[in-house]
């Protein structure tokens, strides 16, 4: 009997990250005379615009201080859909709340994830900084990169996070990580520390109570 390898197993994981990829975009992506939205195009990181809040401020249609276009001007995901996506077990495994409070985050990061009992079962919380909180076009694509997480804890990288997010926005992964980056170095962070140009990797932290 065939035992798998590593790589095997490993190419076995992300062929399923891809699939639940696109069983999501198949049920929750919007379309528009039959035809799929364009997602986010340009990520904000690639826009030439050097400040920082561009990522937040091009989340309706356009990057403000450049006027070049970053985002789709309606996102392919939006909150309504976000919110039916997490409770679709088929999509994600285990229950996944949105919270919006920097208390468990550190200096730089945009979210993190916290399981909420020893087994995934009781659940996860995803903690999103408040200054996200009311750019609804992009909470979508922050949160859809901790699933693959909830759906295979630590056997699940930032690669496979990358790419489940990037194939249910309809990006590039390349596209999709640049847009983290911006997302992560708008984060206020240490006073002595650079920008990471990194979005944090998709770890769990254990809820202590």
């Amino acid at each position: 009997m065939h035992r798998p390898t590593a790589e095997e197993a490993q190419q076995s994981l992300r062929d399923h990250v891809v699939a639940k990829a696109l069983e999501a975009r198949a049920k929750f992506v919007r379309c528009v005379d039959g035809h799929e939205l364009p997602v986010i195009g340009a990520a904000p990181a690639s826009c030439g615009c050097s400040d920082q809040r561009a990522v937040i401020d091009a989340a309706p249609a356009i990057c403000a201080c450049s006027g070049q276009r970053a985002v789709a001007s309606t996102p392919p995901l939006d909150r309504a859909a976000l919110d039916a996506l997490l409770l679709d077990r088929s999509v994600v495994r285990y229950p996944l709340g949105v919270r919006f409070d920097s208390e468990p985050l550190q200096p730089g990061e945009f979210a993190c994830l916290e399981a909420l009992g020893d087994h995934p079962s009781a659940g996860f919380c995803l903690f999103v900084h408040p200054m996200f909180e009311a750019e609804h076009d992009l909470i979508p694509a922050l949160a859809v990169y901790y699933i693959p997480s909830v759906n295979y804890g630590e056997v699940a990288t930032h690669v496979e996070a990358e790419l489940f997010g990037a194939t249910l926005l309809g990006l590039e992964v390349e596209a999709y990580y640049r847009l983290l980056c911006s997302v992560a170095d708008a984060v206020p962070r240490a006073p002595d520390s650079a920008p990471s140009s990194a979005p944090p990797p998709p770890t769990l932290g254990v809820d202590p109570s």
